[in-house]
């Protein structure tokens, strides 16, 4: 928070212009810095599979794979989906984040789920433990990790 006060001290700017600035860097940023997800999650793929896959190598494209189709299906067909069905049902011009959030958790978890199932011949069992591990790393690991280290980078580029 002291970096960030020195920076609007020293470049005379406000609030909001610190915020436009900070905004405007971000969002070169962010796009590079998702590829940071990709060998974490690969790690964590590794331990919980490491008895079917032993290589790293087949744990990174499957964790390439899994977070192409939660971009994927997070960030483009779901919201051109909820484009088209807001024609139709336009209460649905109203959904919140939370709401926004369900369908995407969801549908990648089942995905994961028939995924691992067939990448790493899970018993069905595991491979629903494997998906629910996978989603829940791969939350704590963007809430608390990615925006941290995004954040730290765009402040010291300021």
């Amino acid at each position: 928070m002291n970096k960030a006060i020195e920076i609007m001290q020293s470049q005379h700017l406000n609030d909001t212009q610190f915020g436009e600035v900070f905004q405007h860097t971000s969002e070169k940023i962010s796009k590079f810095l998702l590829f940071i997800i990709i060998p974490v999650m690969a790690c964590f793929s590794w331990l919980m599979s490491f008895k079917k896959r032993k290589y790293f190598y087949d744990n990174f494209i499957f964790s390439i794979e899994a977070n192409s189709f939660f971009i994927l299906w997070g960030f483009l067909i779901l919201p051109l989906l909820l484009q088209f069905l807001k024609l139709i049902f336009p209460a649905l011009a109203n959904w919140s984040d939370l709401q926004m959030l369900i369908p995407i958790i969801s549908v990648f978890i089942i995905y994961l789920i028939f995924a691992s199932k067939r990448f790493f011949q899970f018993k069905w069992w595991y491979s629903i433990l494997y998906s629910l591990l996978f989603t829940f790393t791969l939350a704590i690991f963007i809430q608390y990790i990615y925006k941290f280290l995004l954040f730290y980078i765009i402040i010291h580029l300021i």
